[in-house]
């Protein structure tokens, strides 16, 4: 199976610049951040965002590349790492996007789409937070319960 957009000719450049408007337009974000890490590829992306009820938070993610797609030589190492930087930042644009296409069909909320990449207040997402207790929220031996606190 062909990877999606593994030979994109898009610059990481042009895409951030796409992304970034995409999300000032569509998402109303304020403040985009772009971090990367040079050792091993990964980019994080952080936005402040003003939700529906005015509530404002920062929303994280993370485009983490493959290292199976970067695996090689070390004098071809860098060009892969470059290829798959292209590739993840066009993945995150067309999938902003088909998001923000959602949520005008009205097939979901902003919040419900964002919600898991919010960063708390210790740094960790929603989806970091919950997903090691994933098996404990469906069995109900845990429960979030917002007059108590989540537990």
């Amino acid at each position: 199976m062909k990877t999606p957009y593994r030979d994109t000719a898009v610059t990481v450049d042009k895409s951030r610049q796409q992304i970034v408007a995409m999300l000032c337009a569509t998402w109303r974000a304020r403040g985009c951040q772009w971090e990367d890490d040079f050792d091993t590829g990964r980019t994080v992306l952080r936005f402040r965002w003003k939700a529906d009820d005015e509530a404002e938070v920062v929303v994280r993610l993370t485009l983490d590349p493959d290292p199976a797609r970067v695996k090689g030589r070390a004098a071809d190492r860098e060009s892969l790492r470059a290829r798959e930087s292209k590739r993840l930042h066009r993945v995150a644009y067309w999938w902003l996007k088909s998001m923000a296409e959602a949520v005008d069909a009205g097939l979901l909320k902003r919040e419900q789409v964002l919600l898991p990449w919010v960063e708390t207040v210790r740094g960790q997402t929603v989806a970091e937070l919950l997903m090691p207790r994933l098996a404990d929220l469906s069995a109900g031996r845990i429960a979030l319960n917002p007059a108590k606190g989540a537990t």
